[in-house]
């Protein structure tokens, strides 16, 4: 879905096609037509600025929250194409793909991701547990787009050993940031 990194151009081989990607947005985009300060370096609005970051982090921030959402929305509803608009798996277009990458990586932040699956696959289409705004933001997005949708992001859910490294290398990221 959202690809391996690895073909001409940038390349990654950290970034992934489920969780991670290599985000690139205008200065003025994310900091306004003035520029401003982005990873500690004093850039004016023309600079090109990019990030490793998750897929839906479309501001560059780290963090994929409402603001993220704001820009994909935007995108989707007024045809706009490019990482801040929400284009990001890079083809061109806003689409169910890029909508099942941010909810993949929000859920991912918020510990949803098992509710949400079992939404998606069928096995519990009920509301219960489902109170959550990362769960309410997949069942929308499950109305408007239907199947391809819930396809696109029950395929970017690892399986549970993935999810269990992935767990263990956040546990270890966090341990190194409180030293």
């Amino acid at each position: 879905m959202g690809g391996t990194w690895s073909g001409p151009g940038l390349t990654s081989g950290v970034a992934n096609g489920n969780l991670f990607a290599v985000g690139v947005a205008e200065a003025s985009q994310v900091l306004g037509a003035g520029g401003g300060t982005f990873g500690g370096q004093a850039v004016d609005g023309t600079a090109v600025l990019v990030r490793f970051t998750y897929y839906g982090d479309a501001d560059l921030n780290g963090i994929v929250n409402f603001d993220d959402y704001s820009h994909i929305d935007q995108g989707f509803n007024n045809g706009l194409q490019g990482w801040f608009n929400g284009d990001f798996d890079y083809n061109g277009q806003v689409d169910f793909d890029d909508y099942s990458l941010i909810d993949f990586a929000f859920n991912t932040q918020t510990v949803t991701l098992l509710r949400a699956a079992a939404y998606l696959d069928g096995s519990d289409r009920s509301d219960r547990g489902m109170d959550a705004k990362a769960l309410q933001l997949v069942q929308d997005h499950f109305d408007q787009f239907g199947q391809p949708y819930a396809n696109a992001f029950l395929s970017a859910v690892p399986e549970p050993t993935s999810v269990g490294m992935l767990g263990l290398a956040l546990a270890g990221i966090t341990r190194r940031r409180r030293r």
